[in-house]
This record gives C-alpha cells, sequence and structure tokens, in this order.
C-alpha cells in the first residue's frame, strides 16, 4: 500500500504489487480486460492488521506512467473524488 495511504480513513487506496513474466505474483491482474473474467472475479481481499476487507472491483484502469493522475488519494472534497473516479472509469 501507498505510504501516504492510511488505510481506515482514505477514499482511494494505492496497492502496488511485483508483476512477475511468469504470472506468479499478480498474473491475473491483466485477465481483467475480459469482461466475463471480471464479472466472476469481481471481489478482492486485503488483510489488514487483524481484520479481512472485501472490496468489489468495478473498474480496471492501466497507468500511464509519465501521467500520474492516478496517484491521488487525497481529495478536499467530494466532487474532487468524483471527478477522479471518473478519469479512471
Amino acid at each position: 500500500m501507498d505510504y501516504r495511504n492510511n488505510f481506515e480513513n482514505d477514499k482511494s487506496l494505492i496497492v502496488y504489487g511485483h508483476y512477475m513474466k511468469n504470472k506468479t505474483m499478480f498474473g491475473q491482474l491483466e485477465n481483467y480486460t475480459d469482461e466475463v473474467f471480471f464479472k466472476e472475479n469481481n471481489l478482492v481481499e486485503i488483510n489488514y492488521k487483524v481484520q479481512t476487507y472485501t472490496y468489489e472491483i468495478f473498474s480496471v484502469y492501466t497507468a500511464d506512467l509519465i501521467n500520474r493522475d492516478y496517484l491521488s488519494i487525497h481529495f478536499n472534497n467530494n466532487d474532487e473524488f468524483k471527478y477522479s473516479l471518473n478519469y479512471i472509469t
């Protein structure tokens, strides 16, 4: 998780993973561009401290390394948050 995130309070979490060419770690991520796979695998679990949290995946976004808009995690108001969601969905 991004060092700037507060897991319990932030509306947007950035989770980093190491993609390996043999797809043993995070290799399934590229499958989310397939609609059938997306619908059948739309939940993700995150273990944090002693609790498991379940989230529904509602969008897939391929990040552009030059344009770092995906790095926004803190928003001044709900309008800024909605704008950010619209950008990545």
